[in-house]
């Protein structure tokens, strides 16, 4: 179990690898290779899985209320925070380092 906010979301590991690491790596726009190479590794994945699964991870956080967190960088890939643009930043402020207990708080 994964808390975004308070919302409890239930991911699965490859979901809660991804959606830690975008927050590591809050304002940076990730190409969807990089995030293959460093969420995945040497895993054998198709083309479209980082597509599917931040797709899943939106829809998670859309049915408790969770809007615009991750955002799509058309031609780049994907990111969180400052260079999603102001709409990111103002609906959710700074978004704090996921806890060890699965946390992510934002605030």
């Amino acid at each position: 179990m994964t808390k975004v906010d308070g919302l409890a979301l239930t991911l699965h590991p490859k979901e809660f690898d991804l959606l830690h690491y975008l927050l590591r790596h809050r304002g940076v726009a990730l190409r969807r290779e990089r995030l293959l190479a460093d969420v995945w590794g040497h895993e054998f994945v198709g083309p479209r899985t980082v597509d599917v699964h931040v797709r899943r991870l939106r829809a998670k956080m859309e049915q408790g209320g969770v809007y615009d967190v991750i955002r799509t960088i058309h031609g780049v890939g994907y990111t969180v925070g400052s260079a999603a643009g102001p709409q990111c930043t103002t609906a959710f402020g700074n978004l704090a380092a996921v806890g060890e207990d699965k946390s992510v708080a934002l605030v």
